[in-house]
Parts: C-alpha cells; structure tokens; sequence
C-alpha cells in the first residue's frame, strides 16, 4: 500500500527521472509520507524553498534524489 503512495507521487513529476524521498533519508514511514503531502501542498516557490530548508535542518544533506524531487516540485508551481 505505502509503495503505491510513493509511486504515484513519483510518477506524477516524471516517468523518466528518479523523483522520490529515499528510505535512508528519511527512515520513518509515516513522516516521509507526511513530507510527501507537505510537498504537494507547496503553492509557491517559496513554499518550496521554506521546506527544502526546513528539511535539511532535520534530515542533513539532502540526496540527489530529494533534489531533482524539489526541482520538479519548483518547475510546477
């Protein structure tokens, strides 16, 4: 069930690139799914931009996957 949350959202940016928050990064389920609602909510750039911050305060560095995440994120709003 969680698996097909996360590949619908990750279908939703892009069938060709890997645009999904790893397991690794964030290990909890149920907050890597919160931060998968939390960045389908984001409205403006800078909702975006806020959250990308917010994240690296809590998670560390983000990986590369989290950043072509956001950057697809970014070209939608």
């Amino acid at each position: 069930k969680n698996l097909e949350t996360r590949q619908d959202i990750h279908f939703s940016f892009s069938k060709t690139i890997n645009t999904y928050i790893p397991n690794e990064y964030i290990e909890n389920e149920r907050e890597r799914l919160k931060m998968y609602q939390r960045l389908m909510q984001c409205e403006t750039k800078k909702d975006v931009h806020y959250l990308k911050e917010e994240i690296e305060d809590r998670y560390g560095h983000l990986p590369t996957e989290m950043i072509v995440l956001l950057d697809e994120i970014l070209k939608q709003v």
